[in-house]
C-alpha cells in the first residue's frame, strides 16, 4: 500500500515513476542502432535517404514473408476441409511444401537481419565519434 500510496501523492503536474522498473531479457539485446549512434547522427546530419529505401526493402519483404506465413498457417485448416471425392476441393500443400515456404521466410528474416546490420555499420562509419 505504501507504494500505491507515494503514487497517489504525486502532483498533478509530476509524471510518477514505474514502481517496478522490469526490461525483459531479450528487450536491448537486438538492437542495431543504438541510442549513442541515432544520437550523433542526429546531430551531424548524415543522408537518411540511403535508410528510408532500405526501409522500404525490409517493408516489400516483411510483407511478403507475411502473406507466406499466412499460407502456411491456413494449409491446416484446408487439409481439415479437403476431401478427395469433391472434384472442387483443393488439396492442402504437402510438408515438403510448407517446408520449403517456411525455410524461405527464415532466408527472408536473416537477409532483413543481416540488411540492418550492414546499414549499421555503414552508418556508424559516417558518423564522427
Amino acid at each position: 500500500m505504501a507504494n500505491r500510496n507515494n503514487n497517489l501523492n504525486a502532483t498533478d503536474k509530476a509524471i510518477p515513476e514505474p514502481l517496478i522498473k522490469r526490461k525483459a531479457l531479450l528487450e536491448n539485446s537486438f538492437h542495431q542502432f543504438g541510442d549513442d549512434l541515432i544520437g550523433r547522427a542526429e546531430r551531424s546530419g548524415v543522408e537518411i535517404g540511403p535508410h528510408l529505401r532500405h526501409l522500404n526493402q525490409i517493408a516489400v519483404l516483411c510483407a511478403g514473408a507475411s502473406m507466406v506465413m499466412r499460407i502456411v498457417g491456413a494449409n491446416d485448416v484446408v487439409d481439415d476441409n479437403y476431401d478427395e471425392k469433391d472434384p472442387d476441393s483443393e488439396p492442402p500443400l504437402s510438408r515438403y511444401a510448407v517446408g520449403v515456404l517456411t525455410n524461405m521466410v527464415s532466408e527472408i528474416c536473416e537477409m532483413i537481419g543481416d540488411g540492418i546490420c550492414v546499414a549499421a555499420n555503414k552508418l556508424s562509419a559516417k558518423v564522427p565519434e
